[in-house]
């Protein structure tokens, strides 16, 4: 959704096609490579903030992450999750 609004929503950018079989560097070489960085990256450190926040309130926290990119942001996510 959030590569969808980026293409739709600016008059420039173009639509970019994630394949979610990593993340991306943290810095792009391209507009693409770039556009791919800021928003898997920026999900990923996104999740890790919430989940922290969770943690700190929530001592017995279980994280259950479902969908097709799971597998992927289980990989990358520093707490200790589980994959659907």
């Amino acid at each position: 959704m959030r590569l969808k609004a980026m293409h739709s929503y600016t008059d420039a950018l173009p639509l970019v096609k994630w394949e979610g079989n990593k993340a991306p560097q943290y810095i792009g070489k391209s507009t693409t490579t770039s556009i791919l960085s800021g928003v898997v990256n920026g999900i990923i450190g996104e999740m890790d903030s919430f989940i922290t926040a969770y943690k700190r309130q929530y001592n017995n926290l279980k994280i259950v992450l479902t969908g097709g990119d799971a597998n992927l942001f289980e990989k990358e996510l520093k707490n200790g999750i589980f994959a659907d």
